[in-house]
């Protein structure tokens, strides 16, 4: 099968066609990956790039690294989140504790220079 008609498959499955059982047949897709339609992109994208027409490696890369990607945010998207405010907050906390910091340094520099 050609990388163009794998690639044009797996697009046609992320806008919600649905494949039939015969279809799948007929292009040689295992069951292992019909499990879902994650599953089923991510052969399909990855066939298409091994494909030994150099022009389908590009398109195909990029759809399947942003299938990855995707499926990556939507099973881990709370703890990125959590992170991602964890590390906000440290950053606040630790950058106005510098700031308190320095500031009282300052004060105690005049008033030592008073005396």
């Amino acid at each position: 099968m050609s990388s163009l008609a794998l690639f044009n498959l797996g697009f046609m499955i992320e806008e919600g066609v649905e494949m039939s059982t015969e279809i799948l047949d007929s292009i040689h897709i295992p069951y292992k990956y019909r499990y879902n339609n994650v599953t089923l992109l991510q052969h399909l994208y990855s066939r298409c790039k091994e494909s030994p027409k150099t022009e389908a490696y590009i398109p195909c890369s990029i759809a399947l690294y942003r299938i990855q990607a995707l499926y990556f945010w939507e099973n881990y998207r709370t703890i990125i989140q959590l992170t991602g405010y964890s590390g906000v907050l440290a950053m606040t906390i630790l950058s106005t504790y510098v700031f308190i910091r320095s500031h009282i340094s300052g004060r105690n520099l005049d008033i030592t220079n008073e005396i």
